[in-house]
């Protein structure tokens, strides 16, 4: 609302103004124009115009005289800024396996209304992200192979037109089992035999260890048997 006059305070009653509004919503970079309406001066030269915004971001007003007859063009600006609507994000882990947990949570606004089929982003220790998406009830679930020691997952939403960025952390600590690695007796050998090397990965409750590492063949923790030729002239 305002008032519209000529230079020496005189009321312009009964006058269009016009009101140009733009701006670059929440979460965008560009530019763009909202509005772009007229309105009038009532017997006392005051106008009155209301907008509701449906995105947040900022907004510049361009309230303006267009000018006619005796008086010129003129115009005056102003810049608001529309805070978005504010989101609540949850993360919570679960163990599946092992070596595999879920990550899983919930993506809402402040009113505990879901948002529904929303990119969410998930970023591992700092560094590996991933994009998932909330169901229709708001709900996310993804499964993660966490490192060995500190894992920090951050959940964030990153917040768009009409919805505010939030984000929440979760920091646990996997403690890797000890592997424990024996090795069959070997019987004496001459020189030029076979000498076979057995052996077993099991971790400290005696359970075989599947696979200890991606250059070990075998399944159940069983090591693959290792053929070579003794090369020095001495007996095993």
């Amino acid at each position: 609302h305002g008032q519209l006059t000529d230079a020496k305070g005189n009321i312009l009653k009964y006058t269009s103004v016009g009101i140009l509004i733009s701006g670059t919503p929440y979460g965008d970079k560009e530019k763009v124009q909202y509005s772009k309406e007229y309105t009038r001066t009532d017997v006392n030269g005051f106008y009155t115009y209301t907008y509701k915004p449906s995105v947040g971001g900022s907004l510049d007003v361009c309230v303006y005289y267009p000018g006619y007859h005796n008086y010129r063009f003129n115009r005056t600006d102003s810049h608001i800024w529309v805070m978005p609507k504010g989101t609540k994000v949850s993360a919570n882990i679960e163990n599946l396996t092992d070596n595999e947990i879920a990550i899983y949570g919930t993506l809402t606004d402040v009113d505990d209304k879901p948002l529904r089929y929303t990119s969410i982003g998930i970023l591992f220790n700092g560094k590996n992200k991933t994009y998932v998406k909330t169901d229709m009830n708001g709900n996310y679930n993804i499964t993660y192979i966490p490192v060995g020691g500190k894992n920090n997952i951050t959940v964030y939403y990153p917040g768009y037109h009409y919805y505010r960025f939030n984000e929440t952390q979760i920091e646990f600590n996997i403690i890797k089992p000890e592997a424990i690695i024996t090795v069959n007796p070997i019987k004496p050998h001459y020189v030029g035999d076979d000498i076979i090397i057995t052996g077993k990965v099991t971790d400290e409750q005696g359970n075989p260890i599947y696979n200890p590492h991606p250059n070990a063949g075998g399944g159940g923790g069983f090591v693959d048997s290792v053929d070579f030729n003794l090369i020095e002239n001495d007996a095993v």
